[in-house]
């Protein structure tokens, strides 16, 4: 089904023999967030860029979303930023809390010395949202088209470009393909054949109105609760209509083979000595689909002569630091920097490009895991250093956060600025 200004694909051989000449100059396949950021950066710049996605229409899996400074400062280059913020809620504070004690172990204040450190805010949306209005931005470029309800089953590379197949038989060219096609993207399979790791963890995710839930804090604040196993965070969406849940847990079941493992029963057994407030959020669940949770080791180099991975396609994290949409976007902008200063080189773009943005998206799938393992650590010894160093650090203390939310990006490209 497509979406707009689209050009019908045509069935082609999928050899590269007789191909004179590419049907695009710039495929993305893919898309969500990062796929769509990177159309719409490509379109501003005066690409040519066609956009595919799998699903019948542009969705987003789950309802919040966390945005650094450095997503919003993003979202500001694509000219997105002052539409979305009517929908987002800007916290006051993040509350770390303990979940057994229910002991607040820290603060961290997102008021106006965190906005005057880094520029911009630390911002909370309903994915939907944030998709939604990068879809019209990218509906409006006219050099972008974009198309759903087409399933990539290969991309080969070629010698002028490369070649896609579809699920339904048919088959297109590109002079470049962005894999933008997320955590089990066909694009990847031109660097790394493994399957995605699964972590041993499981998440429960849900909405519900704010009318229904009593809260102790100022009801903008973003409450994180970690302990043994688990960890919950709940704040507030939609500009401040719903508030969002995320139950988390090590699944102990399925690491024993069990076959109900991620089970509502099993969220129980973890959260069962849990304090009240966390039970009383887990009350408030009616969605109780399991979400395993998957990532990826790091790859040295994302591209191809002719194909070009973003997003978690390129470097899928956990979510310890909430930065797999905020990195997707940062990709997405450089690619565009990169393909626009040398738009008839691409290997020397994607070069530039991966040696801009491979150190730093590696650094956040690294630091991400022994972040989580710090959450849900069972070591006694380990728990009271964590708890310990958490109380005392001071409310407006930044610097952990600055190789993340300062800018790594730059405006770069006229249009973007």
């Amino acid at each position: 089904m497509s979406r707009t200004r689209v050009r019908p694909l045509t069935c082609m051989p999928t050899r590269w023999e007789g191909w004179d000449v590419n049907e695009h100059d710039i495929l993305v396949v893919g898309g969500g967030i990062g796929g769509i950021a990177t159309a719409l950066a490509l379109g501003l710049a005066g690409h040519t860029v066609h956009l595919t996605e799998q699903a019948p229409a542009f969705s987003e899996i789950g309802a919040g979303l966390q945005l650094g400074p450095n997503a919003i400062r993003s979202f500001d280059r694509l000219g997105v930023w002052s539409s979305l913020k009517k929908l987002a809620v800007t916290p006051r504070s993040a509350l770390i809390m303990h979940a057994v004690t229910g002991e607040r172990l820290t603060r961290i204040d997102y008021g106006a010395p965190f906005t005057e450190h880094y520029g911009y805010p630390y911002v909370v949306a309903h994915r939907h949202d944030v998709l939604n209005q990068l879809l019209a931005a990218a509906e409006a470029a006219p050099t972008v088209t974009l198309e759903t309800g087409r399933r990539v089953e290969t991309v080969a590379e070629g010698p002028d470009g490369a070649a896609v197949t579809f699920a339904d038989g048919s088959s297109t060219t590109a002079r470049v393909v962005v894999g933008a096609d997320g955590i089990r993207s066909r694009t990847r399979l031109l660097h790394d054949d493994s399957e995605p790791l699964f972590t041993g963890q499981v998440a429960f995710r849900g909405t519900v109105p704010m009318a229904d839930i009593q809260l102790d804090v100022d009801p903008t604040d973003m409450i994180l609760w970690i302990g043994p196993n688990r960890h919950l965070i709940q704040y507030p969406v939609r500009g401040g209509d719903l508030y969002n849940l995320v139950a988390v847990m090590e699944s102990h079941w399925a690491a024993a083979g069990r076959d109900d493992w991620g089970s509502r029963e099993e969220l129980d057994e973890v959260y069962a000595d849990s304090c009240e407030p966390v039970k009383k959020a887990l009350s408030l669940f009616d969605n109780h689909k399991p979400w395993p949770i998957y990532d990826r080791d790091p790859l040295p180099g994302w591209s191809t002569d002719h194909t070009v991975l973003i997003g978690d396609a390129a470097h899928a994290m956990r979510q310890y630091l909430a930065q797999g949409a905020c990195q997707a976007l940062e990709d997405a902008l450089v690619l565009a920097q990169e393909l626009t200063r040398t738009p008839d080189r691409p290997r020397e773009a994607f070069t530039r490009y991966e040696g801009r943005r491979l150190e730093l998206a590696t650094k956040c799938q690294e630091v991400a895991r022994p972040w989580g393992d710090l959450w849900h650590t069972l070591d006694n010894t380990t728990q009271v250093l964590r708890d310990k160093y958490f109380r005392l650090r001071a409310d407006d203390d930044y610097s952990e956060f600055d190789w993340l939310y300062c800018d790594n990006v730059g405006s770069g490209v006229p249009h973007l600025s």
